[in-house]
């Protein structure tokens, strides 16, 4: 097996050798390959639909009992006039070599759950399009929230932290088209996110918050 003149199967292999010898058992490598195109091959890898997609498959991967998870993103050499060099496919945009939406979320997911845990998360039944996934970070005691919104509405989310005792500030980040503060009607293939940061306040280990249609968002609060 080879992507583009690279054999991948010795590489598995080398790297099922490492985790022998780091681990001192073998560990069961699955392979797979997302060819990321969001509905069809016209809409852009920078779309709200693909980071929307992206978001909500890492979260559930998360979640799939794995003791580790790789992802390496495909590669293409660019015949651009900028530069010679290989650039990531979808996460750096053609022209301006800055981070996509889906490049964005890759360093923003990368930053804060690199180390983290799982916490038992529990969905109310009546909440649909959401996904959800609490993670522990244990060196900087703080607790985070994960929510993806897969659908077209504002969905309005009480949050109660259970027997974990934090503080009363909780920062939300959201990452929403930018057509939402705009006051647009927001679809799949809008192109703009921005990033919104904010605070509100915990009272009795319980806040509400606003999820925003189509979009990623992190509660994150200290462990008191």
């Amino acid at each position: 097996m080879q992507e583009n003149g690279f054999p991948i199967d010795k590489y598995v292999c080398e790297y099922r050798e490492n985790i022998i010898r780091l681990y001192g058992r073998e560990i069961s490598i699955i392979v797979t390959e997302w060819n990321h195109h969001f509905l069809n091959y016209s809409i852009s890898m920078e779309s709200v639909g693909h980071c929307i997609v992206f978001a909500d498959g890492l979260l559930s991967m998360t979640r799939a009992g794995r003791e580790q998870a790789i992802c390496w993103t495909l590669r293409w050499s660019g015949d651009d006039t900028k530069s010679n060099e290989t650039r990531n496919y979808g996460l750096l945009d053609e022209d301006s070599f800055e981070p996509t939406g889906i490049g964005e979320l890759f360093q923003w997911f990368c930053s804060e759950l690199s180390g983290a845990v799982l916490v038992n998360t529990e969905l109310s039944e009546d909440v649909r399009n959401i996904n959800c996934q609490a993670y522990l970070a244990r060196e900087s005691k703080r607790l985070m929230l994960f929510l993806v919104n897969r659908g077209p509405s504002e969905k309005g989310i009480q949050i109660q932290f259970g027997d974990f005792d934090v503080d009363e500030t909780v920062r939300v980040r959201s990452m929403m088209p930018t057509s939402v503060l705009q006051g647009r009607r927001v679809t799949v293939d809008d192109r703009n996110m921005i990033t919104v940061v904010q605070k509100v306040n915990c009272e009795s280990s319980s806040c509400c918050i606003s999820v925003p249609p189509y979009s990623v968002t992190e509660i994150s609060v200290e462990i008191m």
